[in-house]
């Protein structure tokens, strides 16, 4: 808390030194005419104000409610999750969070271009049709389950104090042994996010090898779907789902 204290008391002061010294360095450069120096002065008074409010008296958003991962989401209301988590919270998460939320929206862009693809050249009864979008299916449903295991993780996660205990253990009343403890579990859940990252990017790129593969759609026998290379790749990325899952 006195942490906290003194980190405005020193953004106060930097302001109120600041603000008004750059204001009077500038006017000189301006040349404003003398019946407008009154409104520069009130609109910069209040803009003075105004930061000294912000300051002292904002109030932070308050944090999401305890996600319990109950529940498999669609990847765009993940994407809105992630986002507002990204939003309330602090920067330990932010780039891989960033990074995640950047490929979610590039598979959707790549799984609706796929499926055009699909539906130029077969109709959506085909088998060939069927056979490739149930693999989309399954690839779509296996981020989802990354991405509910990455937001249960993140609510497990106390920004706080995993800040103090990695940069000062010793202001915590517990032992040594327990501060170790929870610092490992802290990079623990930071790990999974960042091993997520890879796992998210992979599939990625197994996609673009789908794409290509469209490209010999129509020498393509759907009984043989299951031996393209892409395909099998996929296939393996998918079952190493329980890696990726709380």
């Amino acid at each position: 808390m006195l942490v906290k204290v003194l980190k405005k008391l020193v953004k106060f002061t930097m302001l109120s030194v600041g603000f008004p010294a750059a204001l009077l360095i500038s006017l000189p450069f301006w040349h404003p005419p003398k019946h407008f120096l009154p409104f520069i002065f009130l609109g910069s008074l209040g803009l003075y104000f105004y930061l000294s409010y912000r300051i002292f008296f904002r109030v932070k958003p308050p944090k999401a409610a305890v996600y319990t991962g109950d529940t498999i989401e669609s990847i765009p209301r993940y994407i809105k999750l992630i986002n507002e988590y990204i939003d309330n919270n602090g920067k330990t998460f932010r780039k891989n969070l960033e990074t995640i939320v950047e490929y979610c929206q590039k598979f959707i862009r790549k799984k609706e271009l796929l499926n055009k693809t699909l539906l130029a050249n077969f109709s959506p009864t085909e088998l060939t049709y069927v056979k490739f979008n149930t693999i989309l299916n399954g690839i779509e449903n296996s981020i989802a389950n990354n991405l509910n295991s990455i937001l249960v993780h993140l609510h497990g996660f106390d920004e706080d104090e995993y800040e103090q205990t990695f940069k000062n253990p010793a202001s915590l009343s517990s032992t040594a042994v327990n501060n170790r403890e929870r610092f490992q579990l802290y990079k623990d859940h930071i790990k999974f996010v960042d091993s997520s990252v890879s796992f998210i990017d992979g599939i990625l790129l197994k996609m673009d090898k789908l794409q290509f593969e469209t490209t010999k759609l129509k020498t393509i026998d759907y009984n043989n779907i299951e031996n393209l290379e892409s395909v099998k790749d996929i296939d393996h990325l998918i079952s190493t789902m329980k890696y990726y899952k709380i």
